[in-house]
């Protein structure tokens, strides 16, 4: 059994996902979810339920028998490495945001915790994960009408995240999104440009945009799941620094699709440390173009 503990956004919850599902997948092992972090952390809410995934959740008995050791795992961490590798055992946290190969050697029977956010850990089964999401419902009224806008024109989505990114300086500039447009307007005729945003009224203010655009605002942060599958619609797509718009992009079927995203997703050296720091070496796939 592969347990994978599911918290923060959707976006960070899909890179969970993903890596569960594809260590369950090599190891011939079901795969349960771990969804009891949000019992506390009510900054976002669970969101995997409305895919298609091939998970189930975690009991309370099952998440105890695999993760209590890993209460005291720092304690004891350098003399266990001495012991047995750590990707060897029950209880595995996510030591640094780079990817780490050695995760996929962990076997049938183990407690992930960590983002894992990097397309190398699932990407030898892209397409299954790419059916787990799916959406398990038929969209409703308002994402079809806005869906068959999307197909019928030369679409670009484009995201930008504000709120939470405001307070802790680590929003992008304009710059970066004036030069992804300028990009845009070189390689595809008659743009249209779709924006996804948790602060629209700044984006409508701060974006010059030389063609039509569509601010998508009927979903919101309740069925945000709904501005994925809208993304992944579109044949060209501008990411923010986001794990969100990260996943719209790549869902996108589209081999050919251009991809901009920003080449260095935190430029706040004050944020560099921190736990929420991600290296792009690793998420940022290398046919994506990097601003």
């Amino acid at each position: 059994m592969i347990i994978v503990q599911v918290i923060g956004g959707l976006g960070n919850q899909m890179f969970q996902y993903a890596l569960g599902r594809h260590l369950a997948t090599k190891n011939n092992t079901e795969l349960k979810l771990d969804i009891s972090a949000f019992d506390w952390y009510h900054l976002r809410t669970y969101g995997l339920d409305n895919f298609n995934i091939n998970a189930t959740i975690a009991t309370k008995e099952e998440i105890s028998s695999m993760s209590k050791y890993g209460r005291f795992e720092h304690l004891f961490r350098h003399v266990l490495d001495h012991i047995t590798p750590y990707y060897e055992r029950m209880y595995i946290r996510q030591r640094s945001h780079s990817f780490d190969p050695n995760i996929l050697k962990v076997g049938g029977n183990a407690y992930l915790a960590g983002y894992w956010g990097s397309e190398k850990y699932f990407i030898d089964i892209a397409d299954e994960i790419r059916k787990d999401f799916t959406l398990k419902k038929e969209p409703d009224w308002i994402t079809a009408k806005i869906s068959g806008k999307i197909v019928n024109t030369n679409s670009v989505s484009l995201h930008i995240r504000r709120t939470d990114y405001v307070d802790m300086g680590v929003t992008l500039p304009t710059d970066y999104y004036d030069r992804a447009i300028a990009d845009v307007c070189k390689h595809i005729d008659n743009p249209h440009f779709f924006v996804f945003s948790d602060d629209h009224k700044w984006a409508e203010e701060n974006l010059s945009l030389p063609y039509p655009a569509t601010f998508v605002t009927e979903n919101g942060a309740k069925k945000d799941y709904n501005d994925i599958y809208l993304m992944s619609l579109c044949r060209c797509h501008i990411v923010a620094n986001s794990t969100f718009s990260w996943w719209g992009a790549w869902l996108d079927p589209n081999k050919n699709t251009r991809v901009y995203i920003p080449r260095n997703w935190f430029q706040n050296s004050s944020v560099s440390n921190m736990t929420v720091n991600i290296n792009v070496k690793d998420i940022n796939p290398e046919s994506w173009c990097e601003i």
